[in-house]
């Protein structure tokens, strides 16, 4: 898989229920984050709201919120079944993207991310 320009990244579709992939968050028109999801709704929920819920506490301790004002997504895999590649790819393919543009929160440590370089 080729990493998408900033262009072709930005006309990505919004994540739908069960979509399995990478996601990437924008303050406007800056990527800040990269980040993989088996359950891309779900992960973004807890991007957006970290730290609101008591019930949640330890993953509230160890992340911080990252501010953003939109999500794309890249869709590897549709619906439930899920083939037992899909946690290499999604590793793989967050870390190309990771690389190839550095986003500011994948370098905080802080939102306990993915940080640095294979």
């Amino acid at each position: 898989m080729s990493v998408l320009s900033l262009d072709e990244l930005r006309k990505l579709p919004d994540p739908q229920p069960l979509d399995a992939g990478i996601y990437f968050l924008w303050e406007g028109e800056e990527l800040v984050y990269v980040g993989k999801s088996a359950n891309l709704l779900e992960r973004s929920a807890r991007q957006h709201c970290v730290n609101r819920y008591a019930s949640d506490r330890t993953y509230a301790e160890r992340h911080t919120a990252i501010p953003h004002d939109r999500m794309t997504a890249l869709v590897i895999e549709s619906g439930r079944v899920q083939s037992p590649r899909l946690k290499y790819l999604l590793r793989d393919t967050e870390q190309e993207y990771i690389d190839a543009y550095q986003p500011r929160w994948n370098a905080d440590d802080s939102n306990g991310g993915t940080v640095g370089t294979r």
